[in-house]
């Protein structure tokens, strides 16, 4: 059985602080795609390819909604093998801001909305 490192966060309103590893593929899953979304490319040996580099798209002027949603799409089914399984799609959203534009990051898996990520 395929265990991994427990990666909620202690702001996280399900975190647990007793538990170390996971062995439930749902909640293997969410830390692979958050680990996925906030990692940049160049980040984890071996794997140069690995990383969202989300950040980059704001200042990024030719892409929108669909190239981010398609680059996401591309970078789970490469590196999240579970992905296809539990059916993992994104719901990629642009806002202008007042300092700097905003996007804000829908996970759904088996097309329900799981958690939400905003950069800016």
């Amino acid at each position: 059985m395929a265990r991994e490192i427990y990666m909620r966060d202690p702001s996280d309103p399900r975190y647990r602080a007793e538990i170390i590893e996971v062995n439930d593929e749902a909640e293997m899953l969410v830390g692979q795609i958050k680990m996925l979304l906030y990692t940049n490319r160049g980040e984890v040996l071996g794997a140069p390819d690995f990383g969202a580099n989300l950040e980059e798209y704001l200042f990024t002027f030719n892409v929108n909604e669909y190239a981010l949603r398609k680059m996401l799409m591309d970078q789970t089914i490469k590196f999240i093998p579970l992905a296809e399984k539990y059916q993992v799609d994104y719901d990629v959203k642009f806002a202008k801001g007042t300092v700097r534009d905003i996007c804000v990051i829908d996970v759904k898996i088996l097309n329900q909305p799981v958690f939400g990520v905003a950069i800016n």
